[in-house]
């Protein structure tokens, strides 16, 4: 009953040209249309250009799990789009 985004990635040489605000929205664009309503994501709490895009997408921070990540051991944040 929801979307998780499991990977979003986007080429160094086309970086800082917003191409993963585009690869997030089409994404739940194209979901929206089969009635998926619920999406979710998240990043290591050190990927701040992530963070931003979740945000600048509306998403917003639902949980911190702190320690998630490990090698180096980071906390995840976790996002969420309720639609």
């Amino acid at each position: 009953d929801y979307v998780k985004i499991m990977n979003l990635a986007v080429h160094p040489d086309y970086r800082k040209q917003g191409f993963a605000h585009k690869l997030l929205n089409y994404v739940t664009d194209e979901m929206r249309k089969q009635d998926m309503l619920r999406f979710l994501g998240e990043t290591r709490e050190s990927n701040k250009a992530m963070q931003k895009v979740f945000e600048d997408c509306e998403y917003v921070l639902n949980k911190v799990e702190e320690k998630y990540y490990h090698n180096p051991e980071e906390s995840a944040y976790k996002y969420i789009l309720q639609i």
